[in-house]
C-alpha cells in the first residue's frame, strides 16, 4: 500500500476543484507523491507532514512486514527487504531534516490558477470514445502544406 499526496495536473478534472488553493511548493521537481504542493484548508503544513511520516512508519512497522523482513524463507527476499528498509530509513530521516531546516512553507503563496494557469481538462481526450475522439483530434491537428 502506498500513501500518496494528491498533485493537481492541469489536464484532470481535479485541477478545477483545487485551482483556488495556495501553492506551497514552487519547485515542480517536487510535485510527486512525497511532497505537499498545495495548502490544505484548516490544516497547517507541519501537521500534514507529521501525519504522512507517521503513516509511513506505521505501515513499515506492521508485524507482517517485520516478519517478512526477518523470517521469510527466501534469503534473497530477506536481503532485499533489509536493503529496502535501510534505504527507507535514510530517506525518511533526510526528508524530516529537509522539512525542518530547508523547506520553508510560504506565508502566503499564489493560487494554483495564478501559478500554473487555467485548467486543460477540456483538452483531455482519453475518455472520449470512438468517432467523437477522432473528430476532436482532427479538429486540432494543424494542416501542414507539403
Amino acid at each position: 500500500m502506498k500513501i500518496t499526496l494528491i498533485n493537481p495536473h492541469r489536464w484532470t478534472p481535479f485541477y478545477a476543484t483545487v485551482e483556488d488553493r495556495e501553492v506551497l511548493q514552487f519547485d515542480l521537481r517536487r510535485w510527486d507523491y512525497k511532497h505537499q504542493v498545495l495548502r490544505a484548508r484548516g490544516v497547517p503544513s507541519w501537521r500534514v507532514f507529521l501525519w504522512f511520516k507517521t503513516i509511513e512508519v506505521l505501515m513499515q512497522a506492521r508485524p507482517k512486514v517485520l516478519g517478512r523482513t526477518l523470517f521469510h524463507r527466501d534469503s534473497d527476499y530477506r536481503h532485499a527487504m533489509r536493503w529496502y528498509t535501510r534505504i527507507g530509513r535514510r530517506v525518511w530521516v533526510h526528508e524530516v531534516l529537509e522539512f525542518l531546516f530547508k523547506s520553508r512553507p510560504r506565508i502566503m503563496g499564489p493560487t494554483l490558477r495564478e501559478f500554473m494557469g487555467g485548467t486543460l481538462a477540456d483538452r483531455e481526450y482519453a475518455l472520449v470514445k470512438g468517432s467523437a475522439r477522432r473528430r476532436v483530434l482532427l479538429q486540432e491537428t494543424p494542416v501542414v502544406p507539403r
